[in-house]
């Protein structure tokens, strides 16, 4: 049910970003949208912020670009993490801090060319205005034991 759920969800994405005559929304200005892309050991992982009003919502994209079906293994329930910085680079927030995560081996499997989606939403109202940057890792391990990518992007806060 969770295979079939993801794929739904993903195709649909994958829909809205390749509809033909479409012009791209043009973003609220309050609103800002920042991303980023790292590839390695036949993995990809593609991060985009997006602030909407009081909170960031981050996307994260994970894509087995291998030519064999992966099977991911988390250690726990605990799939990413994401750690905020300001520009003094002090760590304003910290996705795992505070959480308690379900200790069980998880196993996922990803197809050639498939791919697994995350959300998160940061709360940002008590943050000041100015430059932050997001790193995001997956924090699964493929069975062959090769590392995922990890991506990190500038994010700029914005107050209206």
């Amino acid at each position: 049910m969770f295979k079939t759920l993801t794929s739904i969800l993903v195709l649909g994405f994958l829909l809205s970003l390749t509809a033909c005559g479409q012009e791209a929304e043009a973003p609220d200005e309050n609103e800002s949208n920042q991303q980023g892309v790292e590839e390695m050991n036949g993995w990809q992982l593609e991060v985009q912020a997006v602030q909407e009003s009081e909170q960031l919502r981050v996307d994260m994209l994970l894509t087995n670009k291998t030519d064999e079906v992966q099977t991911l293994i988390y250690p726990s329930s605990q799939t990413y993490e994401l750690v905020l910085t300001d520009e003094s680079d002090e760590e304003v927030y910290r996705f795992s801090e505070g959480m308690m995560f379900t200790m069980a081996l998880i196993e996922e499997e990803i197809e050639t060319g498939g791919t697994q989606k995350f959300q998160e939403s940061i709360s940002v109202a008590d943050l000041e205005e100015g430059h932050y940057t997001l790193s995001a890792e997956i924090v699964g391990k493929p069975q062959n034991e090769v590392e995922l990518p990890t991506t990190t992007i500038d994010v700029d806060i914005t107050k209206s």
